[in-house]
């Protein structure tokens, strides 16, 4: 569900990881982000070149602005 009372910024062609998700809350919630949260707001205007690894099912990979690169261990390599 999505609350009417809470602005809609539409998508965020940012890149992004799980920690993100606090502070991005935080912030469509008009709370201050916790400074222990090692995370940042994903609708603030993103940094270029921000990296992120990720790992699913047994695939790894990174993410870098539009591109990704993924590794399925032994399989064909993913661009």
């Amino acid at each position: 569900l999505i609350s009417p009372s809470l602005p809609r910024h539409g998508r965020s062609a940012a890149v992004g990881t799980h920690v993100d998700l606090w502070p991005t809350a935080a912030k469509l919630l008009g709370l201050p982000a916790n400074p222990q949260w090692q995370g940042r707001d994903l609708l603030e205007p993103a940094a270029d070149g921000r990296t992120a690894y990720f790992s699913c099912l047994g695939e790894m990979g990174l993410r870098q602005d539009r591109w990704k690169y993924i590794w399925n261990h032994g399989k064909d390599t993913e661009e």
